[in-house]
């Protein structure tokens, strides 16, 4: 397609040198700042670079224009002759590049058949090569800024794009530094990993407070030990000094429920203080999205606790698996009382958080469709760039919501109000922690004690969903005493109706875990098959169908939990709503009134010969055994009555080892793929439960854009602290 160009502004004297000028806008200063990139450490030249081009496309009917923030010729003789190379547009928000906010710089660079796309705003910077076939999407991402000619030619006949940092290359610099440190200070696995995660704590405050810096050994005080040999005692001291202030800031700032004790300390040596910022100055953490660094820590501790704490780690298949089963909404509360390392939460808050996203995202499309009809088409050039302006402000705003730095947004109630755990390992409360930050959620949800104590903070009837893998064993006399006892001094078995039939800690947890749902709430819970088939457990069992509906069960293969030979079990359960409560009740009273009369006569009968002074001792015990054997009967008549009239269908699953020998064995992904979809069916066919579906409208009241929802005032949320405008 051919364009006429309109205008490019040569780049000026304030916005090319090093000393960017305060007073200008911050869409300014981040434009100064990139230029300055290009030129001091790209090497382009300030007159290939032109700020605020315009150029004229003619269409069938009409002509529109696109502008770009800036474009960079190869050659700056043919700039009315040729297209540019690269495109490049900014947005001053602190968010995760989303490129449908930079719809007029890639329509630009489609238009203008430009090679490159730049997207970047105060946080980030992506770069793209153009692919114009593709309606919306500027194409495939790649590692940096192409540097100037001769080299942009080699992109034009093969682009190889690669992407920036992923969560795979993180884990592995994560482990690579987490050996050094092994070798450098002899420490063992858990001792250097935690040491290293304060090292990675720091440096996440650090770059976080420090936008564009990198913690390194010049901003450290340190001496680079790859560049010198000499470091003298002043230099060892000083950056022992930054080291246990940085670290004390660390801990200052994690406040409640802290990642670390007050008095703890780094215990490493300057020397490997240094090396390990060598290493990690590879990315910056302010400038690597949350998603990637999170998921990069879950495989560093995969890698490093594998084989020695395997009991806290439920397989990301499984957790993945039991949350796509229950489908958490945003807006609903999730608790896991026995957390391990956090992954019930984090994978929680991810699903939520796409979920968000997309909604966004959507509503993005709805205002571009809206603002782009017949009139936008036939605008004139200044009043099409005013209609793409306001696109573009709400989208702003609109990216306040994906903002966990803005407390109004969506993302920071999700982050902060949502997630809650509870964690009897000190070390691994610490590692669920410190996974929450690496995730940008609020660590200080996460509680180190017994999940079975009854505590204030963790207030039963509140949850809308819990997830839990509780461990396996049995409460006895030899049970540590934060087992047997609350710190008030009662018996934990006497805060649990089950505990007047089993001692069992999975039989304790599903109690607990009811316990702290709302009415209607829903759970799902990893089991022992011992706990879904074992006779002695039966009165455990009706206690449980008692208070709730078993929505369904997934029986796994031997081996899949590797710590335990015993076949694992997905159970999911739905806690009574009020209605259901009532409606069981009902049931069970009518069902025991027709059935226990019928056994009246023989249980008086026996009674009365109990009573009797001529029954020897043999006799009445065996007297004992049939009231036993008779009460047993009515029992499971009654159950049997009650599960006939208070009827339901339960989707039962039993998932198949991989065998790689049989060509119609499917892998347990895929089973448990199938039995989702399945499940997502039924649950919908049955109305299982009401999905909680807030609809949540964007508009203009009172010459503003607001958040509208169905509860509530039009509410503004965005701001200066918002990190969108």
């Amino acid at each position: 397609m051919t364009f006429t160009l309109i205008s490019a502004n040569k780049i000026n004297s304030s916005t090319n040198s090093r000393n960017i000028q305060p007073e200008l806008s911050e869409k300014e200063l981040l434009i100064g700042q990139f230029i300055n990139k290009l030129v001091y450490q790209y090497g382009y030249t300030p007159d290939q670079i032109r700020r605020d081009v315009v150029i004229r496309i003619p269409l069938t009917n009409s002509a529109k224009y696109a502008v770009a923030d800036i474009a960079i010729w190869d050659d700056i003789s043919i700039l009315q002759e040729k297209a540019p190379t690269i495109v490049i547009e900014f947005r001053t928000e602190k968010t995760d590049i989303l490129t449908e906010d930079y719809f007029r710089g890639i329509e630009f660079a489609k238009y203008a058949n430009a090679i490159f796309f730049i997207a970047a705003n105060l946080r980030y910077i992506k770069v793209f090569k153009v692919n114009t076939t593709v309606q919306g999407e500027p194409g495939e991402e790649i590692s940096d800024i192409p540097k100037p000619v001769p080299l942009l030619s080699t992109y034009r006949d093969t682009p190889e794009p690669t992407p920036y940092v992923t969560s795979e290359e993180l884990s592995t610099l994560f482990f690579r530094c987490h050996t050094m440190l092994r070798n450098n200070e002899r420490l063992t696995p858990e001792a250097a990993f935690e040491e290293m995660t304060k090292v990675l704590l720091i440096k996440h405050y650090y770059e976080s407070n420090h936008p564009g810096e990198i913690l390194s050994p010049n901003t450290i005080g340190g001496m680079d030990p790859w560049e010198t040999i000499w470091v003298t005692n002043d230099e060892i001291n000083s950056v022992t000094h930054k080291m246990e202030y940085l670290f004390d800031e660390v801990k200052k700032h994690s406040g409640k429920n802290a990642l670390f004790d007050w008095d703890d300390k780094l215990k490493i040596s300057p020397d490997s203080f240094i090396r390990l910022s060598i290493e990690l100055r590879r990315y910056n953490s302010f400038a690597v999205s949350d998603h990637i660094q999170g998921e990069a820590f879950e495989k560093f501790i995969s890698n490093t606790f594998k084989g020695r704490l395997g009991e806290f780690f439920t397989p990301r298949l499984i957790v993945d698996h039991m949350i796509d089963i229950l489908s958490p909404q945003e807006g609903e509360t999730i608790c896991d009382p026995c957390c391990g390392s956090g992954g019930f939460l984090i994978q929680s808050h991810e699903y939520i958080c796409q979920k968000i996203k997309i909604d966004i995202n959507h509503v993005k499309k709805d205002i571009k469709e809206h603002y782009h009809d017949d009139h936008y088409l036939h605008a004139s050039r200044e009043e099409s760039f005013k209609i793409d302006q306001t696109i573009s402000d709400q989208f702003s705003f609109l990216n306040a919501e994906l903002n966990t730095g803005n407390p109004k947004s969506r993302l920071h109630k999700l982050s902060f109000d949502t997630l809650t755990g509870v964690e009897v390992s000190t070390k691994m409360a610490q590692v669920a922690r410190i996974n929450m930050v690496m995730h940008g959620c609020d660590p200080r949800r996460i509680y180190n004690h017994n999940g079975l104590w009854v505590r204030n903070e963790i207030p039963e009837g509140e949850f809308d969903i819990v997830f839990a893998n509780p461990p396996m064993g049995v409460l006895s006399s030899h049970s540590p005493e934060s087992l047997l006892y609350q710190p008030n001094g009662f018996k934990i078995l006497s805060q649990y109706r089950v505990g007047e039939y089993a001692s069992t800690l999975e039989v304790l947890f599903i109690e607990r875990c009811l316990n702290l749902l709302k009415p209607g709430g829903r759970m799902g819970i990893i089991l022992s098959e011992k706990i879904l088939n074992d006779s002695k457990l039966q009165k455990a069992r009706e206690f449980i169908e008692s208070k709730a509906k078993i929505l369904g069960i997934t029986a796994l293969p031997k081996g899949t939990l590797s710590l335990t030979s015993m076949k694992p079990n997905l159970v999911f359960l739905k806690k009574f709503t009020v209605e259901e409560k009532e409606n069981y009740a009902r049931v069970k009273d009518a069902v025991t009134n027709k059935i226990a009369p019928q056994y009246d006569e023989q249980l008086n009968e026996i009674g009365t010969r109990l009573n009797s002074r001529n029954v020897n001792k043999e006799e009445r015990k065996e007297l004992r055994n049939k009231q036993k054997q008779l009460l047993q009967e009515i029992n499971d008549a009654i159950n049997s009555g009650i599960k006939d009239e208070f009827d339901y269908s339960i989707l039962i699953s039993n998932i198949t080892a991989d065998q790689s020998s049989s060509n119609t064995a499917m892998p347990i992904e895929a089973q448990l793929s199938e039995i989702a979809k399945i499940f997502k069916e039924h649950r919908i066919k049955n109305n299982l439960w009401t999905e909680r579906n807030e609809k949540i409208r964007y508009d203009i009241f009172n010459n503003a854009f607001q958040r509208v929802t169905a509860v509530g005032e039009p509410e503004i949320f965005y701001g200066k602290d918002s990190g969108s405008i």
